[in-house]
């Protein structure tokens, strides 16, 4: 079990939360004027391991040696140059953060984070997160990865480690004599 807290004062940003996997939908839109429900759910997280958030920049903008080098090789609309590893969790599960009034993204029907994050912590004011619930859009609050860190839960048993922190920890199988 983890929780988030903020990296500019150490603040917590959530609930306790467990790690699942992220949903091949997360990133899909649906249709005009749909309200969609929650894309996690309560006390769970997901961890995206590709940049996809602002800034976002058109195919012709983009160096043929960067796209090759983050493995595109066919021109797509936009290049995500966020940074990677963003966390979604259920927006319920958030805790000590406000609203960005002027980042709210311009959306029809909710917010949106087309001007990147609109949710700041409340303690210190640094923006941490993204919350997204406008038509056609799941449900959800993204958070940025610069801005939040993920702490074990006090008093919780850790969840398992992923394939990935395994392999990097380098770690084996003692062979047998």
């Amino acid at each position: 079990m983890f929780l988030f807290v903020c990296a500019g004062c150490g603040s917590e940003l959530t609930a306790t939360l467990s790690r699942v996997a992220l949903s091949v939908h997360a990133h899909q839109r649906f249709g005009n004027g749909l309200q969609l429900p929650a894309l996690m759910e309560s006390g769970t997280f997901a961890v995206e391991p590709e940049p996809w958030r602002p800034p976002r920049r058109r195919w012709h903008e983009i160096h043929p040696d960067e796209s090759v080098t983050r493995g595109i090789y066919a021109p797509v609309e936009v290049l995500s140059g966020g940074t990677p590893g963003a966390t979604v969790i259920a927006p319920g599960d958030t805790r000590g953060t406000v609203l960005i009034p002027e980042k709210r993204g311009g959306a029809c029907c909710g917010l949106a984070e087309a001007n990147g994050p609109n949710m700041a912590c409340e303690a210190c004011g640094l923006p941490v997160a993204s919350r997204i619930d406008d038509c056609s859009s799941w449900q959800a609050m993204w958070l940025t990865p610069d801005a939040v860190c993920r702490l074990p839960a006090a008093g919780r048993d850790a969840a398992p480690l992923t394939w990935a922190e395994l392999m990097t920890r380098g770690n084996g199988t003692p062979r047998s004599s």
